[in-house]
């Protein structure tokens, strides 16, 4: 993409980050589409994800600028600056738009975007949870869409890409990367109960867990925190390599951990009743073993993982008995009335 003067608007060590929509609001033009309504649509979504992101990144992060004597715009003013500037660039018919105005309307966007990004914490780069979002999504086109149990042709290509090329430019960490990955696997367990995925979550998750084992070693004997062994499995190409982890990418992993478990568990606990619609026997020792890795990959002990599938299982048993003695019960009474309607039959034909 090439602004007005023929020269690329970043430099190639840019990154994917908030300049991004405001640089392409300033230079692409409805000529270079070929409808005008396709222009707006573009312009339409471009316009929402800057607004949407910089709306969440002042409502977590403001950081009110001092200034000497003067009085400084709140974030209400700045982000009102800004929506009236989206207003200006905000052209529904092609016979209304203008380049000059565009043009001066796009860059006030930008004026008043970078003023509240030197408010907030986060500055330019995208929030975390868009970028695990953008990840999830991402790593979901893994599977074939019209058979969700299967990978596309060219898998191992396509994940290359994303860890080599996109991954650095979004700010996707390894640990990210890896929690991500087995809980788009998992899923795709839950929506096809494909047996076959259930060996492959288990698989990503005990690699989790050991790269969680790793950084925990790591941290205690005073290293970095995180990343080194999955940086090193996951080396993105290009000079920087992978993104750091961060504290979130770590939360990330245990949320990851607890939903598995608590997916697993509600169903192990109830096995007579649940399990039977995700595979039935069959599956129930991979199962358990997803869940004990899920726990490990949380900081979980090897004691505090047998405990959790011991009181799932009794949990079950329990449950089990219950059903039984109902089913005993229920099987005995319509024996009984069985029985008796017969000979209630008999007695008021004989009366």
């Amino acid at each position: 993409m090439r602004d007005a003067t023929g020269s690329l608007p970043v430099s190639e060590l840019w990154t994917a980050n908030l300049e991004l929509p405001v640089c392409l609001l300033g230079v692409v033009l409805p000529k270079d589409f070929n409808r005008f309504r396709s222009f707006v649509v573009w312009r339409d979504t471009l316009s929402h994800v800057l607004l949407s992101t910089l709306a969440a990144s002042v409502r977590d992060g403001w950081q009110q600028q001092q200034s000497d004597g003067c009085s400084t715009p709140t974030a209400q003013q700045l982000m009102a600056r800004l929506k009236a500037s989206l207003r200006r660039c905000d052209v529904r018919d092609a016979d209304d738009f203008d380049e000059e105005e565009y043009r001066a309307a796009s860059r006030a966007t930008g004026e008043h975007a970078s003023a509240i990004i030197q408010c907030v914490s986060a500055g330019w780069s995208f929030p975390w949870g868009l970028r695990v979002r953008l990840c999830e999504m991402l790593l979901r086109g893994v599977f074939d869409s019209l058979d969700e149990a299967s990978y596309i042709d060219g898998a191992d290509a396509y994940l290359q890409l994303l860890q080599t090329r996109l991954w650095p430019l979004l700010g996707v960490s390894p640990s990210m990367h890896n929690a991500g990955f087995a809980w788009v696997h998992f899923r795709q367990f839950v929506v096809t109960r494909h047996p076959g995925l259930v060996a492959k979550t288990k698989a990503l998750l005990k690699r989790l867990a050991l790269l969680a084992r790793q950084s925990s070693r790591g941290s205690s004997a005073g290293g970095s925190s995180g990343g080194a062994g999955a940086a090193a499995s996951n080396a993105a190409g290009g000079g920087s390599g992978p993104p750091a982890d961060s504290t979130e990418d770590a939360a990330f992993t245990r949320e990851v951990g607890a939903a598995v478990i608590d997916w697993i568990a509600e169903r192990l606990s109830d096995y007579h009743a649940r399990l039977s619609g995700v595979g039935g026997p069959e599956v129930l020792p991979s199962l358990v073993d997803v869940m004990a890795f899920a726990a490990l990959s949380r900081g979980a002990s090897q004691g505090e993982v047998a405990d959790m599938v011991a009181a799932a299982v009794r949990s079950s048993v329990e449950k089990g008995e219950r059903y039984a003695f109902i089913t005993i019960f229920m099987t005995v009474y319509v024996l009984s009335r069985a029985v008796r309607l017969p000979a209630a039959a008999a007695g008021s034909k004989g009366g």
